[in-house]
């Protein structure tokens, strides 16, 4: 993907707005606001998975004698569902900011939300050599995980105001949209499984014994990391491909269908969670 085709479908990032001084400081302001909003929605939402995951864990394991606690945690089930629904529709708008202004296309300083700026050398007709600044461009899975995680947020938040807030009526459509928005968090959680899979394969290769103490250092907390980011988007994953086959071939996971989900949702919020609250 070119500069280019990127102004197209980001017109925030065309060279006219961003000579303008007034325009290129609304733009930091919204990517640095937006990026600690998601931060915050991140932080929020995998708080209330645990809570949501632990519940669905303790109603499947109870009997159906249980009438009075499995009453109270179905209360606390749609709780948690309101909250979780609350989240997305809020966590949609940051990341729409993050995609308007570019920050889901180039690498941006989260304390300033400035584009991180590096050098690249161009020749021109004369043959002489130009340094020129460059925005650092992300890795096309990184962009694709996130424009994906922005849709399956965006789905999701329609279904939200269809179920809970019964603001809409899906009618038929509504496990379908579901399914979609189920969709594309797992190509989402999949492309960036692929992305942290291409840069531990980058950081081991480019090892070498003329490194550095501080190369090395630097390195060794970018493949834990990585394999950090790894282990939750493949649990992610996993978790969104259950909750799909629960959804429409129910008989291949059986009765302790929401048993297994809600572990594997319990998991992905935990390990979210302590990934989040360290990044």
């Amino acid at each position: 993907m070119t500069t280019a085709s990127l102004t197209r479908f980001c017109p925030f990032l065309s060279s006219n707005i961003l000579s303008n001084p007034i325009l290129r400081t609304c733009g930091n302001k919204v990517r640095k606001e937006a990026g600690k909003l998601h931060n915050s929605m991140n932080l929020l939402s995998d708080m209330i998975g645990v809570v949501g995951s632990s519940t669905m864990i303790a109603k499947a394991s109870l009997g159906l004698g249980a009438s009075n606690a499995l009453a109270k945690l179905s209360s606390l089930e749609h709780a948690c569902g309101m909250a979780s629904g609350i989240n997305t529709c809020v966590d949609t708008i940051a990341l729409f900011s993050q995609f308007a202004t570019g920050a889901m296309f180039y690498e941006v300083d989260s304390a300033t939300g400035n584009f991180i700026i590096n050098t690249k050398t161009i020749q021109k007709e004369n043959g002489t050599v130009e340094l020129v600044p460059n925005r650092i461009l992300r890795s096309p899975l990184s962009i694709a995980s996130k424009v994906t995680r922005l849709a399956s947020k965006a789905t999701g938040s329609v279904c939200f105001m269809d179920g809970h807030l019964q603001l809409m009526a899906l009618g038929k459509h509504a496990q379908g949209l579901g399914a979609v928005a189920t969709s594309l968090s797992a190509i989402s959680s999949a492309c960036g499984a692929a992305d942290d899979v291409v840069n531990i394969v980058g950081a081991i290769r480019s090892t070498n014994r003329e490194s550095s103490a501080e190369d090395f250092t630097m390195r060794r907390q970018t493949l834990r990391e990585k394999f950090y980011s790894l282990l939750c988007n493949l649990v992610d994953f996993v978790g969104e491909v259950l909750l799909l086959f629960a959804s429409f071939v129910p008989a291949l996971l059986g009765p302790q269908a929401a048993l297994i989900i809600g572990i594997f949702w319990l998991m992905s919020s935990v390990l979210n969670f302590v990934q989040d609250f360290i990044g």
